[in-house]
């Protein structure tokens, strides 16, 4: 027969072990913020989102190594400022990326097509012949400054991520 004493001991021991397994467990789980402005774009953070950003809230789990408890490495706090700063840096750096492969690729295209243009200019015979050779080295010089004014916007919007991106380094 068990001792009084033993059985609320071991009862004791037994809702110790619980708490402990539960804290742990707490301890290895967390969570993490995503911020979306009105732009649409999305940062990640520790801390609740500023005014003016729609929130929303991610938890994880960390597996525990085996024999208990996580490792307890120490990792810095990002401030909301940093961590918008990177992101916007790697998407400039990704939109002046995009923008200068436009630029060759747009320059090529417009190459190719003022080049075949040219060689149906020469082409043209006939009656009237210098009339629609006229009206057709104007429809040339036209689709040529249509993508000029294209490949110039780009180059002022390149320049302008330019300019931002040294602001942020």
């Amino acid at each position: 027969m068990e001792n009084v004493g033993v059985r609320v001991f071991r009862s004791a021991l037994w809702l110790l072990t619980l708490i402990s397994v539960s804290v742990s467990v707490q301890a290895a789980n967390g969570s993490y913020h995503i911020c979306t402005d009105e732009k649409g774009r999305k940062l990640f953070s520790q801390t609740p989102c500023p005014e003016g950003h729609d929130a929303a809230v991610k938890e994880y789990k960390i597996k525990q190594p085996v024999g208990g408890e996580p490792s307890s490495v120490a990792t810095p706090r990002v401030s909301y400022e940093e961590l918008r700063d990177s992101n916007r840096k790697y998407e400039l750096q990704r939109l002046l990326k995009r923008n200068r492969q436009k630029i060759k690729k747009l320059q090529d295209v417009r190459d190719r097509e003022i080049k075949r243009m040219r060689k149906e200019l020469m082409g043209i015979a006939g009656p009237n012949a210098n009339n629609r050779a006229v009206d057709y080295l104007e429809k040339i010089e036209k689709r040529d400054r249509s993508y000029m004014e294209e490949i110039s916007s780009l180059k002022k919007t390149i320049y302008d991520q330019e300019k931002e991106l040294e602001k942020l380094d």
